[in-house]
């Protein structure tokens, strides 16, 4: 696998492991619920939904989708905004 190429995540037919994966997907795809979002950026300290609802009213924080009203965050936005937030020494 080249650099450049998607990393895809596949989830596989436990019950009959003999057939393909059921779906992959690319990092691309993955979207997180504000809960998880929050344990994703935080880790020990997860980052309460209520915080990620203030960022998304005063448009800070990461970018954010909300599809059919329910707001999820792309994963790879989660990773741009941590790294947007680094610090070097």
């Amino acid at each position: 696998m080249s650099k450049n190429e998607p990393k895809l995540l596949c989830f596989d037919n436990i019950d009959q492991p003999w057939k393909p994966p059921l779906s992959c997907l690319t990092e691309d795809d993955v979207v997180l619920d504000p809960i998880d979002a929050g344990i994703f950026l935080g880790g020990s300290r997860p980052i309460k939904p209520s915080t990620l609802s203030d960022w998304r009213t005063k448009r800070v924080g990461p970018a954010w989708t909300s599809p059919e009203g329910s707001i999820r965050y792309y994963l790879n936005d989660l990773r741009s905004y941590l790294r947007s937030k680094r610090t070097e020494p």
